[in-house]
Parts: C-alpha cells; structure tokens; sequence
C-alpha cells in the first residue's frame, strides 16, 4: 500500500490543492484535440480554485502544424531535461493555447495519483512562457494577463 494511502482524503486533498499552483508540471488524463483521452503533461499558469486551471500542453516534439506555421511556432517553449530532472527527456511546452480544465477534477485526478505532480518550472522557463504567450494568436487578453500575472508572482 503506497504511503500516501495511509493519509486522510482531507489532507491528500490540502496537499494537492497547496501544489496545483502556477509553475508546477503535472500529469492528467485529458480530452486532447483528437476528441481522445490521453495521458499528457502541462504546465499551470492560473488556478481558480472554485472553477478552471488555466494550463499549457507540454508535448515530445512540436506538432507538423504548429512547426510549419510561423506565428505558432514562436509560442513553443523548451523544457530541458537537465534543469527539469522529472521530464524524461527535452520537451516543448505549447504556449500558442491556453487550455482550461476544472481545477476539481485535476485535483481529483492528482489526488489519486500524488506521483503526477512531477515538480515546478525554472524561473528562465517561466520567462520564456511568458514572452511566448504574447505571440499568441490565439489567446484572448484577458486570459493572458490573468495568466502571466499568476506566473510572474512564482
């Protein structure tokens, strides 16, 4: 029986609720843009806790059609395995889209699975979040400044 079982939900829950903040990296199952559920890493920007976590995708390689689009292409952050020692190896993190989840179910969803809360970004990645973020196409304003504001105060 892993250690965090022994725990009572109440205090799984403050614990996760404590590291679901803007800059850490974690693990959800999620609705992907193929309408399929899938096993993804993300970066939180924002955290409401009565409605929405604001996140960025993190992906292996950047996508053909984001590669191949300018303007998209400015918004790919990489994220180093050696500065990040919990990513399995050099990622990119997809700043040209914001995408929101209800912060209850990521907490749930961490809750049941402490182990994918892998760890915090560094201050140069959050950096680069930020200025990517800016190019943007797609993002509407008022969530970048919500999000960039959630990110400068880490």
């Amino acid at each position: 029986m892993p250690l965090g079982n022994a725990f009572p939900a109440s205090l799984k829950h403050a614990s996760i609720k404590r590291q679901l903040a803007p800059g850490a990296v974690v693990k959800i199952q999620a609705v992907m843009d193929d309408g399929l559920i899938h096993e993804k890493r993300f970066v939180v920007l924002h955290v409401d806790s009565a409605a929405s976590t604001f996140t960025c995708v993190i992906n292996t390689n950047v996508p053909k059609l984001i590669a191949n689009n300018s303007a998209l292409s400015k918004c790919q952050v990489t994220i180093d395995r050696a500065a990040h020692p919990f990513m399995d190896w050099d990622s990119h993190i997809d700043c040209s889209r914001v995408r929101t989840y209800p912060t209850d179910e990521m907490c749930k969803q961490l809750e049941d699975k402490p182990d994918w809360v892998l760890g915090k970004i560094t201050p140069d990645v959050r950096d680069l979040i930020i200025s990517a973020l800016k190019f943007s196409p797609t993002i509407p304003s008022d969530i970048f400044q919500i999000c960039c504001s959630s990110l400068k105060s880490v």
